[in-house]
């Protein structure tokens, strides 16, 4: 059985603000975690505290998701530059 993909309802609105190559860069990303999802990308980092969330890191950009094994789910979150996406994902855990 293959991983699900479900994005934040914001997350259309924020690909579009950021410059198309970076937008390409982020496709292929998803692509990469959908393939196999349990080796994570290159510049991908696990947020502390937070064994499931990761954030990998595009030029200046941030791509927040979370990895459900047991569901078999990827949850993007955001994407957004450092210090405004973690301020996102504070108010989404909370």
């Amino acid at each position: 059985m293959s991983y699900k993909i479900f994005y934040h309802r914001n997350f259309f609105k924020e690909v579009v603000k950021i410059p198309s190559r970076h937008q390409k860069n982020v496709k292929e990303i998803l692509r990469h975690i959908l393939q196999n999802p349990i080796r994570i990308p290159p510049n991908t980092k696990t947020l502390k505290g937070h064994k499931q969330i990761f954030r990998t890191r595009i030029g200046k950009l941030r791509l927040i998701y979370y990895i459900n094994h047991k569901e078999k789910v990827v949850r993007v979150l955001g994407i957004d530059t450092r210090g405004k996406v973690y301020k996102i994902i504070r108010r989404l855990l909370s």
